[in-house]
């Protein structure tokens, strides 16, 4: 590996007070969202607690209807531990993350880089609000964003994986279902920048190895993918969309960058676009070529990558938590860490650029739609520093870009923002103490109905739980339970008021209580009334407690859109 002197010596001053508003913003962040739980993280640890409780690895307590209702098997393993040591597993996956983050920030630390790139690439990692909530929600996305960021560094500098970089693939592609895709087109890549026999041994051990677990969990499940793609691809993944979609994508990562070249007077002054294409096809096909000079594009692949999941694959997705704007946010955070991961001059400004220009272009079309005006102009004015940093091979340009680029997909609406800050704290009663007090009266078989498939039932240890979204439940992503199926079944108690527990209630109501006060939850009329107690205690108690913090963001947020360009 080439090793780059760190460049000119910071002031002392200068780098010391960098240091410390980094460290404010990160204090202000752990404090915000330090104890952030997504309410789908506990869908994936459910199956940890099943297997530990119940002897089996199942959604639910029984094999009456196997499904994989995760799309992180590496947590839903790791989950595991904490379930047969007695551990909260909030609290175990917290240490998890953290120690992962310290572990990530020290690496960040030691890239090779003049300090005030790497003061840059310190505060884009940890001076960001929407990273911290990504991070610590226990869900896979801070994992997804770590290894992603290392892998395709390591590609990018070395020029290869080695055998620890295909075991990384490997956790990558158990992370994420977009892992799959990564794995294959990264072990392409590494084959192309350079040929040899031991490259195709750990490429082959790798497939290998992951072609023996795909097989394992579809001989289990039944199926070849997780449920949650047929439940959130079902009815959207039309042929004019992928067409659509397939257009803008090409659109991104062909018209975006040629624009810039024919927009910009210096480059294409001296631009010989045919000898160009020529040289770097040459690299990429004469022998002898060093790997890391052919590695020089692989931020450019991963831009194209992330291109493409995101107008092929998830324009054509239902996506339910997409929270912080998760699903663009994983792809564009670990390219732009990427690009502030090597120096930024020379030769590589150019790779660079075109990769952040394609970056910008993703993200302004997915902010136009969202967020309005403030982030999309934003992110078209980091696709402008790009052009300034490739056409005057500045590097500050280059990085400028990365810090406007991040802080656009990083934008979401006031309101937004500080819910996440409260959200954990909301749902404790509203679904966590809920599910606490179901376990106390759960008999042999109960069987309740949800339409938020996390917490409740992961606290309702032992029950069966029918969830009408689909996600856990693969009756009704194959739409093979009606309402009168749901009859047959009899459950004791449903909450939910939306898609067939709403139809299921219309024509069944009769057999059910009115709503507990305060909540959606109906109970069968013989239903225990120590239960019916419990829970409209429970809903008075989180009534009064609403003039807190809730009310507080009530009264003071909307003043605030302003700042975001948004409305919630």
């Amino acid at each position: 590996m080439t090793v780059t002197a760190p460049g000119p010596a910071m002031r002392k001053p200068v780098l010391v007070i960098s240091l410390v508003l980094i460290g404010v913003a990160w204090l202000g962040c752990q404090m915000l969202f330090g104890g952030l739980t997504i309410d789908d993280a506990f869908i994936t640890w459910r199956y940890a607690d099943n297997l530990v409780h119940h002897g089996i690895w199942n959604y639910n307590p029984s094999d009456i209807d196997l499904v994989e209702a995760y799309t992180n098997p590496s947590f839903a393993f790791l989950a595991i531990l904490p379930a047969a040591l007695g551990i909260p597993i909030e609290a175990f996956f917290k240490f998890f993350m953290a120690a992962l983050g310290i572990v990530f920030v020290i690496w960040l630390w030691r890239r090779q880089v003049p300090m005030w790139q790497r003061l840059v690439l310190l505060a884009v990692a940890v001076a960001n609000p929407i990273m911290h909530i990504h991070w610590w929600s226990g869900l896979e996305t801070g994992l997804w964003i770590m290894i992603m960021t290392i892998l395709f560094h390591v590609v990018h500098r070395t020029g290869g994986l080695g055998w620890w970089g295909h075991a990384g693939l490997l956790l990558l592609a158990l992370t994420r279902p977009e892992g799959l895709g990564y794995l294959v087109v990264l072990i392409a890549w590494s084959l192309l920048l350079r040929r040899s026999w031991i490259r195709i041994v750990q490429a082959v051990a790798t497939l290998a190895v992951l072609g023996v677990y795909w097989t394992a969990r579809t001989l289990y499940f039944g199926r070849l993918l997780p449920n949650t793609f047929y439940a959130k691809t079902a009815g959207h993944a039309e042929r004019s969309g992928l067409i659509s979609g397939g257009l803008l994508f090409l659109g991104v990562v062909v018209l975006a960058p040629l624009l810039v070249l024919l927009i910009s007077p210096a480059t294409r002054e001296r631009l010989d676009l045919r000898n160009r294409i020529g040289r770097l096809t040459k690299v990429y096909t004469e022998p002898g070529v060093p790997a890391v000079e052919r590695a020089r594009w692989t931020p450019v692949l991963m831009a194209v990558l992330a291109a493409g999941i995101q107008f092929v694959v998830y324009a054509n997705s239902s996506l339910q938590m997409d929270y912080a704007n998760r699903f663009a946010f994983q792809l564009v955070a670990p390219l732009l860490l990427v690009v502030l991961c090597s120096p930024i001059r020379g030769r590589t400004v150019a790779p660079a650029a075109v990769a952040l220009v394609i970056a910008g272009t993703v993200v302004a079309v997915l902010q136009a739609g969202r967020m309005g005006d403030v982030p999309t102009v934003m992110a078209i004015g980091g696709v402008l520093l790009a052009v300034a940093g490739w056409t005057a091979r500045r590097a500050l340009a280059s990085a400028l870009a990365v810090v406007v680029l991040v802080t656009s997909v990083s934008l979401i609406s006031a309101p937004d923002l500080l819910w996440m800050s409260i959200y954990r704290s909301s749902i404790q009663k509203s679904h966590a103490e809920v599910g606490m007090i179901l376990a106390r009266y759960h008999e042999p078989g109960a069987t309740v109905v949800v339409h938020d498939a996390g917490v409740v039932p992961y606290e309702a240890s032992g029950w069966e739980v029918i969830d009408v979204f689909g996600l856990a439940t693969r009756r009704i992503t194959d739409q093979q339970m009606s309402v009168d199926d749901l009859a047959e079944i009899d459950p004791e108690i449903v909450i939910a008021d939306r898609f067939l527990g709403k139809r299921f209630l219309a024509k069944y109501g009769d057999r059910y209580d009115e709503p507990i006060p305060g909540s959606t939850i109906r109970l069968r009329k013989d239903a225990d009334p120590e239960l019916k107690r419990e829970l409209t205690e429970l809903f008075e108690e989180r009534s009064r407690e609403s003039t807190g913090r809730v009310q507080w963001l009530v009264t003071h947020t909307p003043s605030l859109e302003w700042l975001l360009g948004g409305t919630h």
